[in-house]
């Protein structure tokens, strides 16, 4: 196995499975903008629960928390642990996020805010490109 560390995060990876080199390229780009939008729209769901909400929300929070996190989790950054493949879980990423699927519009609706075009368009482009390098990855 191989242990790759960076940005506070450790990954263990097959040998035989993804690059290093490939890891380190799509966190590059995921840096910024990217990671922005991510903490801004996803962590709700696919972060940890935030300690400040009262019982009701935190209840809730919680299930639904539970459920993203069964998906894709990013409490430690990316790559992202998730239930599927990276690139499996990169395609996940680009169709929710083009189709506008996720964030969920109820969640948006809540939450008072949007994801912007900018963002989304950001963050489709970002897993398109991710997906490129990964099937080219020996």
């Amino acid at each position: 196995m191989i242990a790759l560390a960076g940005s506070s995060l450790v990954l263990l990876l097959a040998a035989a499975d993804i690059p290093p080199a490939t890891i380190q390229a799509i966190d590059a780009k995921y840096r910024g903008s990217v990671e922005q939008a991510f903490q801004a729209h996803c962590a709700d769901c696919h972060g940890s629960i935030p300690a400040g909400l009262q019982d009701p929300a935190r209840s809730t929070a919680g299930k639904k928390s539970r459920k993203a996190h069964k998906k894709w989790s990013m409490d430690d950054g990316f790559p992202f642990p998730s239930k599927w493949d990276l690139p499996k879980l990169m395609t996940e990423i680009r169709k929710a996020t083009a189709d506008d699927d996720m964030p969920p519009p109820k969640y948006e609706k809540q939450k008072g805010s949007t994801m912007s075009d900018a963002e989304r368009k950001a963050i489709v482009k970002w897993a398109t490109d991710a997906e490129a390098l990964l099937k080219v990855a020996p």
